[in-house]
């Protein structure tokens, strides 16, 4: 018999995940939970797709987006099993993870890398079964279309309400202006000729 799935995102119970307060620069901060439980062991989660919402910004690295995992509901016993970049899109895939859920709950974190400049909010949804490619299984039960995280999206410290550039007598101008700024101690610029990067 196919061993079924039940998905359960990090805005209903018993998760109920909110966002910590991060502290740029900052490695691994989890901004979204879920959890997949199987009535029978063998299923393999092969990929997952997350599609992010928010006004973030300031985000380190190529690849900044981990996916983590463990057995029990605790972040500091999880261990990464996959990372992405984000998509054009505006959704990260974590692809061949290879990750065997065993016949009970099987915990996973949404996890992003933040620069000293990160600033405005970040969320992220699965929006269908088909997000999860899984073998050996059939998901029946669960929501999606639902938040990762329960609340308030927590505000990356700058929360910027302009930004403008443009080219002045050869010269690039850069002008921004920030309506809040917690515990910044500065702002570094980063360029590239494509948006996806990499980064100078």
């Amino acid at each position: 018999q196919t061993p079924e799935i039940i998905l359960t995102n990090g805005a209903e119970d018993p998760l109920n995940f909110v966002q910590s307060s991060p502290s740029p620069p900052q490695s691994d901060w989890p901004f979204g939970q879920f959890s997949l439980t199987s009535d029978g062991a063998g299923p393999t989660v092969n990929s997952v797709t997350i599609h992010l919402s928010g006004t973030y910004y300031g985000l380190e690295g190529s690849s900044p987006f981990r996916l983590f995992a463990s057995n029990s509901n605790n972040f500091s016993s999880a261990t990464a099993i996959g990372s992405d970049e984000l998509s054009s899109g505006g959704s990260v895939t974590f692809s061949s993870i290879n990750d065997e859920l065993p016949a009970e709950t099987r915990y996973y974190w949404v996890t992003v890398d933040l620069s000293e400049t990160a600033g405005g909010t970040i969320n992220g949804a699965i929006l269908s079964a088909s997000d999860l490619d899984i073998t050996n299984s059939t998901i029946t039960g669960g929501s999606t279309d639902i938040f990762l995280n329960t609340g308030e999206d927590v505000s990356l410290p700058v929360e910027l309400t302009s930004f403008s550039a443009y080219t002045f007598n050869g010269e690039n101008i850069i002008k921004w202006t920030t309506q809040s700024e917690l515990n910044n101690l500065g702002f570094v610029l980063s360029r590239s000729s494509i948006p996806a990067g990499p980064f100078m």
